[in-house]
């Protein structure tokens, strides 16, 4: 009913049953293994989640979060005062939704698997996906992203640079792309199609891929290309 101080390590097991551990005033020292079905959990300064099984994800902290691997077979939702990291491959078959305010988040491992739309609030973002990665709403300062069969770059507005790469996979998005600075686009083979309307790219973009199609609203400028085809458009 009040807040838990753990100066060590936590291992926390409900079976298939809920855990919530939502006291604002919480804190965790050492790492957190969690086991359960919807579980929710929150620290006041920095939360460190060991490698873990849950049905569902709500990690709130007031420092840096950082996640631990392990399975998620709903949604994440993670909520961070600090930078977001990870020290194994994460595997979400839900949605994920990761705020970070304006700290970055790093969340590359190659061993990465999220099922469903990923969005993002943070500073510097950096996410990979084993497979296809398709985001959905995304604020962030700068994007590296990297989906190894394919990538959909969703609604994005990147105040900085983007790169986005597959291995072969394309390269897609389902709203509206605005990046500030410079785009750097790689699709191995596959294609690229960043043909929305309300796109807006203010610095060069460079592409590569099999055939690519590109629309900006307004002036495009195209930096090094390595193409199959290109069909570009620009409003101004």
């Amino acid at each position: 009913s009040g807040p838990l101080y753990v100066g060590g390590a936590s291992l926390v097991d409900a079976g298939a049953a809920s855990i919530t551990l939502d006291n604002a005033g919480n804190d965790f020292v050492g790492p957190v293994e969690l086991r359960g079905g919807a579980v929710v959990i929150a620290d006041a300064n920095a939360l460190r989640l060991a490698a873990g099984s849950v049905g569902s994800l709500d990690a709130r902290s007031g420092g840096a979060l950082e996640l631990g691997g392990g399975n998620v077979t709903g949604n994440l939702t993670v909520s961070s005062g600090g930078v977001v990291t990870q020290t194994g491959a994460i595997s979400v078959g839900g949605t994920s939704m990761v705020d970070a305010g304006s700290n970055a988040i790093t969340l590359d491992n190659a061993g990465n698997d999220f099922t469903g739309v990923v969005n993002l609030q943070g500073g510097a973002v950096a996410i990979a996906d084993a497979n296809t990665l398709a985001l959905g709403t995304v604020n962030a300062a700068s994007l590296d992203a990297h989906g190894n069969t394919g990538l959909d770059l969703g609604t994005s507005t990147i105040s900085g640079n983007l790169v986005a790469s597959t291995s072969g996979g394309a390269i897609t998005q389902s709203g509206a792309l605005k990046v500030g600075g410079t785009s750097d686009i790689d699709a191995g083979a596959g294609a690229i199609t960043l043909d929305n309307a309300g796109n807006d790219f203010g610095g060069a973009v460079s592409l590569a891929g099999g055939v690519a199609t590109i629309v900006d609203a307004n002036g495009l400028v195209l930096g090094t290309l390595d193409l199959g085809g290109l069909s570009a458009s620009a409003g101004g």
